[in-house]
């Protein structure tokens, strides 16, 4: 009678364990994906990704990827890449596993603009940068209004310089001989235009930067030279090119910006 008792309960903890088992692997999911840079969006190899599980899980993606296994729950997956030992990118995305299977999250990894990781301060200091941006954005309806003003000024400039070309050119047809100097009012027409169509400061101090480094510079030199966000950099470089003044080009995973070759030309 013993045995039989003994049996049964063997037989009962067997059933247990195998009807547990599957259980257990149906609500463990595998969450993977792959790490690229924001600016090349090319994969970022021996970057390092940390999970806030229990207990945390922290691997090092040698290939920019990453895989790992993760019950239900709310979690944060955070990515860095290190540059001479030093933070330079980073990211953080949130995920929530409801039940078993396949999750795939890729990452994209944005400069870290300080040689310290973001805190909850330095991340308010970039949103008002943000917002600043978007204040310099709504500017530029401003300036189309400028250039609807100055469009008058042009026509009259032209005018007056083919009222001017027209008065010398009857003189010396009556006998009276005014040679007019070699494009002296072109000249000064081309400069009425130039004063009318000046830089604002901030434009003009980005631009005084890269014509002090030789004509051509980095994007990332430029932004550590000016301590302007990236977003801020990017806008007025957008704005330089639109008005003809810089032209920007990717060498590597950064950007160069240089002076135009016609304004290279005259400053030389």
């Amino acid at each position: 009678m013993c045995l039989k008792n003994i049996f049964k309960l063997t037989f009962c903890i067997i059933l247990v364990l195998i009807l547990i088992i599957p259980v257990n692997a149906e609500t463990t999911a595998t969450v993977h994906g792959e790490i690229y840079n924001w600016e090349t969006f090319e994969p970022v190899e021996n970057a390092i990704v940390t999970v806030n599980s229990t207990p945390k899980q922290s691997i090092v993606a040698e290939y920019g990827v990453y895989t790992f296994s993760l019950s239900p729950g709310d979690y944060q997956i955070t990515a860095k890449s290190y540059q001479n030992g030093t933070i330079s990118y980073r990211t953080q995305e949130n995920i929530t596993i409801k039940s078993g299977g396949n999750y795939s999250l890729d990452l994209l990894l944005t400069p870290v603009y300080d040689t310290n990781l973001l805190n909850d301060t330095e991340s308010s200091q970039i949103s008002e940068s943000f917002e600043n941006d978007s204040k310099l954005i709504d500017g530029k309806e401003d300036d189309n209004h400028l250039i609807i003003y100055l469009i008058p000024v042009i026509v009259f400039s032209l005018a007056a310089l083919s009222f001017i070309v027209f008065k010398r050119f009857y003189s010396g047809q009556n006998g009276t001989v005014n040679e007019l100097p070699p494009s002296a009012d072109f000249q000064e027409s081309e400069q009425l235009l130039m004063d009318e169509d000046s830089l604002p400061d901030d434009l003009q101090k980005v631009f005084d930067v890269v014509k002090k480094s030789g004509g051509r510079i980095t994007q990332k030199d430029l932004r550590n030279r000016l301590k302007y966000s990236e977003a801020k950099i990017s806008l007025m470089i957008s704005d330089l090119e639109e008005r003809g003044y810089v032209e920007k080009f990717k060498k590597g995973r950064g950007n160069v910006v240089r002076i135009v070759d016609e304004l290279n030309d005259n400053n030389e």
